[in-house]
Parts: C-alpha cells; structure tokens; sequence
C-alpha cells in the first residue's frame, strides 16, 4: 500500500447525505484531531469528495465514547487506503467503529488492516445496503456483517483439519453461500424501487439467475438477514430460502433463528418438520 492516499474510486450510486441534528457539535480535540489529519469538516451543502466529511456530530460522539485512538484508526480505515478517502459517510464510519470494537486485535495489525482495505470498496458496500429499510441501524449493521465476511478469513483464519478416514457424509456446505446470495439479493432490491420489472428480471440474467423464483428469493433473505450476515453466513442457500420464505409463520422463524444463535445446526429438513408441527 502506497504511503500517499490514493485516488477515490467513482461510486455507480450516489449517496445523498440528510441533514444531522447537532446535539454533538464538533469540539476543539475533534477539529484538532481533523487537521493533524488533514481532514476538512464540511456542511451538508457542500459536495463529498476525497477527504472531507459531514460527520462532525458522528465522529464527535466516537470522540466522547471510545475515545481518540478509535477514531484515528476508524478515520485512517478512510484517509490511508485506496479509494475510500471520498466514503466518509455516516453508514461507513459507524460500521468501520464496529467491527474496530468487535475485533479489537484486527486493527492491531495495522499495516494488515489498511492493507486489507485497500481491496474494499467501502461505497460499494454501503450502495449494497442502501435499500435496506428503514435505514440507519439497519444499513450499518449489514455492512459491518460484509466487512466481518471479508476480514475474518484473513485475520483469522481456518485451522487446518486433521486428516481423517473417508466418510459417506457429505462435506460441510461453503460458508460464503448464504452470504453471495443476500449480496446479489441487495443488488436486486437497488433496481427494484425505481424500475419495472422487466429491470429486475435482465439485472437477474446478469447475476446468472435464471430461474423465475430465484429473484425473489434473495431479495427476501436480504431484506430479513442482510444485516445479521454471522446469524446464517454458515447455512446452505437451499436452508436460507426456506428461513426467509413468507410461508413460513413467524414463529418457527423466531425458532429456528434461536437454534442458530445457539450454535446449533440448522437444516431444511427441520425447518419443514417445525413449520409442519405447527400447522398440526
């Protein structure tokens, strides 16, 4: 990773920033802390661009909660990595601040961190959660659950299995396909507000969806689980859809969801025989 900041990359969506309440107005540590970093504070009706922010009240209550080195490791996440100098939004920054708090020992290493960023499109992952409604909580909470998807392999990666005799079973489903297929449900529900269906149906053959029911079935479990990617990152795609089916009373969700926060194993096979007892 160069020493210089990079070049932002263009963003395909917009990200139009609302106006926030200043009930945490910046003080002088934080616009301090802003210059040493060169950092320009701007108003909400002037244009983001690389290494500028609206976030004064945001970065003002990580200050008060967490501290000064949070927010420098949280704000070089931005300033030090290439591309993202120009994706100091809100939705951004608080996801950055929790996985930072979640995985303390990550950003420890920090030339691993900045370097691990320089691979991820931080404005990317915010324009997958934009359609999560409502947003807010919801959005951050998902593009820390995509940044944890990304990261966790690299600072923590997998012990080697040891060798075993050959087993009849079948091998454990990959973890990353309940994770790809609410990402591609996240890419559908962008063209969805905003377009006929017909849209939806040719950003579909793009994602290789070619089956008519395989649309709708992503966009549900991205709209139930997008921001709870560590609850189902494990569950085979086939399990996912059937979590998220709107035939599925409540209920046995709320039940089955309990088993996988539990750590216990989830298969479709259950989900069928809780669903037909309670039918019973």
């Amino acid at each position: 990773m160069q020493a210089t900041i990079a070049q932002s990359r263009a963003s395909p969506v917009p990200f139009p920033v609302k106006a926030r309440n200043h009930a945490h107005p910046p003080s002088d540590a934080l616009l301090r802390l802003l210059s040493s970093m060169e950092i320009e504070l701007i108003t909400t009706a002037q244009a983001i661009s690389p290494m500028t922010t609206r976030c004064g009240p945001t970065l003002q209550r990580l200050l008060e909660q967490h501290g000064q080195d949070h927010v420098v490791i949280v704000l070089k996440t931005f300033t030090e990595t290439t591309g993202n100098a120009d994706a100091m939004i809100e939705q951004a920054i608080l996801a950055v601040s929790s996985v930072v708090r979640a995985h303390p020992s990550w950003p420890e290493q920090v030339s691993l961190w900045l370097e691990c960023f320089d691979s991820i499109a931080l404005r990317e992952l915010v324009a997958l959660a934009k359609p999560l409604k409502p947003a807010g909580e919801l959005a951050r909470s998902a593009i820390a659950g995509m940044l944890v998807q990304r990261l966790k392999p690299i600072f923590e990666p997998p012990k080697p299995k040891p060798e075993r005799q050959k087993s009849s079973e079948p091998e454990p489903r990959r973890e990353d396909g309940a994770v790809k297929a609410i990402e591609q449900g996240l890419i559908l529900l962008q063209h969805k507000g905003g377009h006929k269906n017909s849209r939806i149906g040719h950003v579909a053959r793009q994602l290789g969806l070619l089956r008519s029911e395989e649309p709708s079935q992503r966009m549900r479990a991205a709209k139930l689980y997008a921001h709870r990617l560590d609850l189902v990152r494990f569950l085979p795609q086939a399990v996912l859809f059937k979590l998220a089916s709107p035939k599925l009373p409540q209920p046995i969700r709320e039940e089955a969801e309990r088993i996988l926060a539990a750590g216990g194993k989830l298969t479709g096979a259950m989900v069928d025989t809780m669903a037909r007892r309670a039918r019973a």
